[in-house]
């Protein structure tokens, strides 16, 4: 077996994928297109595995996830969540500041519920790059890019 040949094996198992904490031993007595072939199947068993294990636990629905049909959670559902994630990030600082982030993000998330529609997939994209830092910063990234792509209509 050629160099490409062998380069060609070892990038279609890379491309396969592992699945997490399995294992699939090279037998020295098989070449790298029987090892290939055998790993695709293994990978293929797994993943059929994983799929009906998928479909027969019932996924619970979360109390903080989204209605659907909307990008942003209510702000009264989103409350709890915005104040623990204050406790988490400024809680060393005393309640004042928790308290100050928690009234920032209520502000930003009913500030954003506002916003028009064509302005989902931006925010969508925002909330999805900084959302862990809370709805102030999704409200800044948001306003920044809005103010961007009117810029560039200009152009």
């Amino acid at each position: 077996m050629g160099p490409i040949k062998i380069f060609i094996v070892i990038a279609a198992l890379f491309a396969t994928g592992t699945p997490y904490g399995q294992t699939l031993e090279w037998k020295p007595s098989e070449s790298y297109a029987e090892y290939a072939e055998r790993y695709r199947n293994f990978v293929q068993q797994q993943s059929k595995l994983n799929q009906q294990e998928t479909v027969a636990k019932p996924q619970s629905k979360s109390p903080a996830s989204k209605p659907s049909g909307r990008l942003l959670p209510s702000v009264d559902a989103e409350r709890r969540n915005i104040v623990d994630r204050c406790r988490e990030s400024v809680g060393q600082h005393g309640a004042s500041m928790v308290k100050a982030c928690a009234d920032r993000d209520i502000e930003a998330i009913s500030a954003l519920a506002t916003y028009p529609a064509q302005h989902a997939s931006i925010m969508q994209r925002c909330l999805d790059s900084v959302g862990k830092y809370g709805y102030s910063m999704v409200k800044a990234c948001s306003d920044r890019d809005i103010e961007a792509e009117s810029a560039l209509s200009a152009y």
